[in-house]
């Protein structure tokens, strides 16, 4: 199995701005200080901060900020990337959809 490298992605997918932004809204408090810590941990580690230093800061481990990076760059079925919509463990349904609202995401 090849080990991931956030050198290895293509770099108009660091540009944390330009993803996808999730819907926080009905979120529990402590859903939402999760949702922020994952975003923080991403960002800080886009920008190049050490491990340590997103541990320390977010409570993020190693291996679970490399893996919500990779799960964020995986296809939402909208033919975007998920971005943030992968970090509140819900996905959004547009109301163009014929429903509207957040809804567990299946592990």
């Amino acid at each position: 199995m090849e080990r991931f490298s956030i050198h290895s992605v293509d770099s108009t997918f660091l540009d944390l701005d330009a993803w996808p932004e999730a819907i926080t809204t009905g979120l529990s408090k402590d859903d939402q200080r999760t949702f922020t810590a994952r975003k923080t941990a991403i960002g800080m580690l886009v920008n190049g901060d050490s491990r340590s230093k997103i541990k320390k800061e977010t409570l993020v481990d190693r291996k679970s900020v490399l893996e919500f990076f990779k799960d964020c760059l995986k296809t939402h079925p909208d033919g975007r990337i998920y971005g943030e919509r992968y970090l509140n463990g819900t996905v959004y349904v547009d109301c163009g959809a014929g429903l509207c609202g957040l809804f567990s995401r299946a592990a």
